[in-house]
C-alpha cells in the first residue's frame, strides 16, 4: 500500500523463492553533485557523522503505530520513509543487503541455512564494515547477525572493532554472546533489555573516542523464539503459529486488542494467485484464533524493543553527539499475518512481506517530513559511504538516500530489484518481478504471474496479468525485469545497458550438416530473452540461447547439408526491441568427402597398424574416430586437404564385424567411411618338438588363419629362426623352424600373424625337449 500503508495502518508463506523490481526512470548516483545533497554533506561529512542502525526482526510495517518512542525521537525528529522495501524478504538475505549495497543475486546470500545461505554463504571480507573502518571509524555490532553464526570456530567477523554477536539465538532469556572475543551467557536476562544496554554502554565508550563510530544494534524482536509461554498459540494443523516471547511486564499488554484485518486477510476468491496460494484453505476459525494471539504477542514483544530505542537514544543526548549521530531505525523483512490465506511467515512480494518501516534522523536530515520514492536496504551502505566521504570495496546496486532527503522528486521514476530464492530445501514459488510507483508485476519460476494496479489495488486483491487490457503494460514491465533481472551495479540503479552489440562467434565456422554445435558468443547490451538469427538460409539458432551476463551468450546452432557455403551477418534482438548485426561474423565451412580408407580393415589383435584415409576438405584440425570399442587411434595427422594418416591397436577381443569411421572437421563438418575388423589368427599347438641346434618342419594348428604374403609365424625368444609359411589352411600352417643351439629345453611361445595385422599367440606350444 502506497504512502507507508496509509501511515502505519495495514498489516511468510510457505512460498521461497522470488525477484520483484520496483520501477525509476532516473539514474542513481550513490554520491550525488546535486546543491542540495552538497549541503547535507556539508553537515555529515565536515562533521564525520556518526551513524546508528537500529533494526528489529520480522517486524510488520502496520505495527508501528504502537511505538511511540520511535516515531517520536527518530520519525518526528526526522524523515519517514513511506514506500520502502526488502529486495529478498527474508532474514539473512536481507541483512547480506544491508552489509553490502547489493542484491541477493550478486552477494549470493539466498536464504537462511547452508548451502545457499547463513552466515557462511556472505563474504565477510568486503563490507560496509570493513569500508567505514578503512575510513577511520569505530565499528561496533551488537545483536543478531547472520543465522547461523557462531558455529565453530567462532570469530569476530572482518570489519568490527567492537563486536557484541549473538551465539546461536532464539531464546529470549537465555542468550550467548560472544563478545569481542569471549564467549557469555545471559541466562534469566530479557534479550531486547540485554542489548538495548550493551547498544547504550557502547554509544557511550564510542563516542568517549576522537573518531566517529558506526553502530548496529540488531534486535530479535519481534520475531518467533522460545520458552513457550503458557498463552502461546495451540499449533494449528498445517500452519507456523511460533510467537515471540515477551517481557514479564509487558505479558497480556494487548491480551484484548482485536487485530485489525485488512480486505487481503484470508481473502475469498485467490483463483487469480500463484499456485502455492490459489491452493490453500480458507483459514480456520483455530487459525484464525491463533493468528490473533500471534499479533498480540508481537506487540507486546516490540514494547521493550520501543524502550530499548528510548534508552540508547538517552544515551546519544547524554554524550552530547545526537545532532552528530545519523540514527536509522527499520527491520529485515515483514511478516505475514492471514493476508491472501497466509497464516504466517514471509519470502513472499505481498506488501506485508516485503514492505519495511524506515526511520532516519540527524544532521542534514529533513524534520518532520516524508518521502514517497521508492527505497530499499540495499540503499543503506550506499548511503553510509555516501554520508562517511569514502568509497565501497565493491560495485553496489543501491543508492544513496541523501539526494531523496533533499529533494522530495528526486527519483520518483526508480525501478527497484527485489529477489528471492532458491532456498536450501527447494521449495517452489521462486519469482522476479517489477515494482513501480504504481504497478507490482511478478513472474514465478512455474510460469504463474501477478500483475497489481498498486494505487487502485493497494491490498493486491485482483491480479490483472489475464486481462487483455493490460497486456502493453505488462509487456513493458517484462522488459524492464529482463534487464533487472542480472543487473550489477549501474544498471540495477537505472543506468541504462550499453547498446546491444555482438562482436564475435566461437566457432565462427561449421559445416554442413552440423547439428546443434554449441557457439559462445560475445558482446555487449545483450538481454535475457534476446533473440538470434543467421541471414540467409540454411543455418538455424535453437531457441534456448543462454544469456550468462550482458556480454556472453551460448547458442546452439545447426547447418542444413544443402546450405550455401561462405560468410554470414548474424542478427541480434533484445526484448525491448534494440537490435544489432554482426557483419560476416559467422561462416558456413565446405564438408569434407571420404573416398578411399586403405587398408579397409584390420585383425584382431593388431598392433601400430598405419591406415591412410583419401578424400577431400579435410581441415588442419580434422580429427578421426572409430566407433565402438577394442579399436585405440594411437596418433593421427592432416597430411593435406585430402589425406589423413593414423594408426591404431586393436585388442585380441575387440568385436569382429564393420565399423563406423568418421573424419571431423573443427567446424564440425563430418564424413564417415566403413572399416572392418575381422577375426584374429588363434593358434592352440605346434608338433613336433624340435631339439636345440636342429632345424624341423612344424605345423601350428588352430583356428582363423590367412593365407598370403603377410602371414608371418614367430617365435617370441630370440635366436629362433621361423622359414615362410606353407600349407596353409584355416586350421594349419607348416613353417621351418630353426632352434638355436643354446636354446634350453622348455616350451616357448608362438605368436602368428596374419597379413591384415592381425595377432594371435600360443604360449608354451613350441617344445624344446
Amino acid at each position: 500500500m502506497s504512502t507507508g500503508q496509509a501511515r502505519w495502518m495495514r498489516h511468510p508463506p510457505h512460498f521461497r523463492p522470488i525477484v520483484v523490481v520496483f520501477v525509476v526512470a532516473a539514474l542513481l548516483t550513490v554520491v550525488s553533485p546535486d546543491p542540495a545533497v552538497q549541503a547535507m554533506a556539508e553537515v555529515t561529512v565536515d562533521g564525520r557523522p556518526n551513524i546508528i542502525l537500529i533494526t528489529s526482526d520480522d517486524q510488520r510495517l502496520s505495527d508501528m503505530w504502537m511505538m511511540d518512542n520511535v516515531r517520536t525521537l527518530i520519525g518526528d525528529a526526522g524523515t519517514t520513509f513511506d514506500n520502502f522495501y526488502a529486495p529478498f524478504p527474508l532474514c539473512c538475505p536481507a541483512r547480506a543487503s544491508i552489509m553490502t549495497g547489493q542484491n541477493a543475486h550478486n552477494h549470493r546470500v539466498l536464504d537462511n541455512a547452508a548451502p545457499l545461505g547463513g552466515f557462511a554463504a556472505l563474504d565477510g571480507s568486503s563490507t560496509v564494515a570493513t569500508w567505514l573502518q578503512d575510513a577511520g571509524y569505530r565499528t561496533a555490532f551488537a545483536g543478531k547477525y547472520l543465522n547461523h553464526y557462531g558455529e565453530k570456530p567462532v570469530k569476530v567477523p572482518p570489519g568490527w572493532a567492537d563486536w557484541h554477536g549473538i551465539v546461536g539465538g532464539g531464546d529470549y532469556f537465555d542468550t550467548r554472546v560472544f563478545e569481542n572475543g569471549v564467549p557469555r551467557q545471559y541466562t534469566g536476562v530479557y534479550q531486547t533489555d540485554l542489548f538495548g544496554d550493551i547498544s547504550s554502554d557502547v554509544i557511550t565508550a564510542s563516542a568517549a573516542g576522537d573518531a566517529p563510530f558506526f553502530l548496529w544494534s540488531s534486535f530479535f524482536a519481534p520475531h518467533s523464539g522460545t520458552p513457550v509461554e503458557p498463552d502461546d498459540p495451540k499449533p494449528a494443523l498445517g500452519y507456523n503459529m511460533n510467537t515471540p516471547a515477551v517481557a514479564p511486564r509487558h505479558r497480556d499488554d494487548f491480551a484484548n486488542l482485536a487485530f485489525p484485518q485488512d480486505p487481503s486477510y484470508n481473502e475469498a476468491d485467490v483463483s487469480d494467485k500463484p499456485s502455492d496460494v490459489r491452493n490453500r484453505p480458507p483459514l480456520s476459525p483455530l487459525a484464525q484464533a491463533a493468528i490473533t494471539e500471534n499479533y498480540q504477542q508481537r506487540l507486546e514483544a516490540l514494547l521493550a524493543l520501543d524502550e530499548a530505542v528510548a534508552k540508547m537514544m538517552s544515551a546519544l543526548e547524554a554524550t552530547g553527539e545526537r545532532d552528530n549521530t545519523i540514527v536509522i531505525f527499520t527491520t529485515d523483512n515483514g511478516f505475514m499475518l492471514g493476508e491472501h490465506r497466509i497464516s504466517a511467515g514471509k519470502t513472499v512480494p505481498y506488501e506485508a512481506s516485503a514492505q519495511l518501516p524506515f526511520l532516519i534522523r540527524g544532521p542534514g536530515v529533513p524534520v518532520g517530513e516524508s518521502r514517497e520514492q521508492l527505497a530499499a536496504l540495499i540503499d543503506l551502505a550506499p548511503t553510509f559511504v555516501d554520508l562517511a566521504g569514502t568509497q565501497a570495496g565493491l560495485a553496489m546496486d543501491g543508492v544513496s538516500l541523501l539526494p531523496m532527503l533533499a529533494n522530495p522528486q528526486f527519483g520518483r521514476n526508480r525501478k527497484l530489484l527485489v529477489e528471492a530464492g532458491p532456498d536450501a530445501l527447494g521449495e517452489p514459488m521462486a519469482y522476479s518481478g517489477v515494482h513501480t510507483s504504481q504497478w507490482l508485476y511478478v513472474e514465478y519460476d512455474g510460469g504463474d504471474q501477478e500483475l497489481y494496479d498498486m494505487q487502485a489495488d493497494p491490498f493486491q486483491l485482483q491480479s490483472l496479468h489475464a486481462d487483455p487490457a493490460y497486456d502493453d503494460q505488462q509487456a513493458q514491465l517484462a522488459a524492464v525485469l529482463a534487464v533487472l533481472r542480472y543487473c550489477t551495479g549501474p544498471t540495477c540503479r537505472g543506468a541504462p545497458l550499453p547498446p546491444v552489440g555482438l562482436s564475435r562467434l566461437t566457432p565462427d565456422v561449421l559445416g554442413r550438416g552440423a547439428a546443434a554445435v554449441e557457439v559462445v558468443g560475445t558482446g555487449q547490451g545483450l538481454q535475457p530473452g534476446s533473440t538470434f538469427a543467421v541471414e540467409g538460409v540454411g543455418v538455424t539458432v535453437a531457441p534456448d540461447a543462454a544469456i550468462t551476463s550482458d556480454a556472453r551468450v551460448v547458442l546452439h546452432v545447426s547447418v542444413a547439408a544443402t546450405a550455401t557455403f561462405g560468410l554470414r551477418d548474424v542478427i541480434v534482438t533484445n526484448p525491448d526491441g534494440s537490435t544489432a548485426q554482426c557483419t560476416g561474423c559467422f561462416r558456413v565451412g565446405s564438408v569434407p568427402t571420404i573416398s578411399s580408407v586403405a587398408p579397409a580393415s584390420r585383425g584382431q589383435g593388431a598392433q601400430n597398424q598405419t591406415i591412410t584415409v583419401t578424400g577431400t576438405d579435410f581441415a588442419a584440425d580434422a580429427s578421426v574416430s572409430i566407433l565402438g570399442t577394442g579399436v585405440t587411434i594411437l596418433s593421427q595427422a592432416v597430411q593435406s586437404e585430402n589425406t589423413v594418416t593414423l594408426a591404431l591397436r586393436v585388442t585380441t577381443s575387440a568385436a569382429v564385424g564393420r565399423r563406423t569411421l568418421t573424419v571431423t572437421n573443427g567446424d564440425g563438418a563430418s564424413a564417415t567411411a566403413e572399416f572392418a575388423i575381422n577375426p584374429g589368427p588363434k593358434p592352440t599347438s605346434a608338433s613336433p618338438p624340435v631339439a636345440a641346434g636342429k632345424t624341423q618342419l612344424v605345423t601350428v594348428s588352430g583356428t582363423n588363419f590367412v593365407s598370403g604374403a603377410g602371414l608371418k609365424v614367430r617365435v617370441a625368444s630370440p635366436g629362433f629362426t621361423v622359414g615362410t609359411p606353407s600349407a596353409v589352411t584355416a586350421t594349419s600352417v607348416q613353417v621351418q623352424v630353426r632352434v638355436p643351439a643354446t636354446a634350453g629345453p622348455g616350451s616357448y611361445k608362438l605368436v602368428v600373424i596374419n597379413p591384415d595385422g592381425g595377432q594371435g599367440s600360443c604360449p608354451g606350444c613350441l617344445v624344446v625337449p
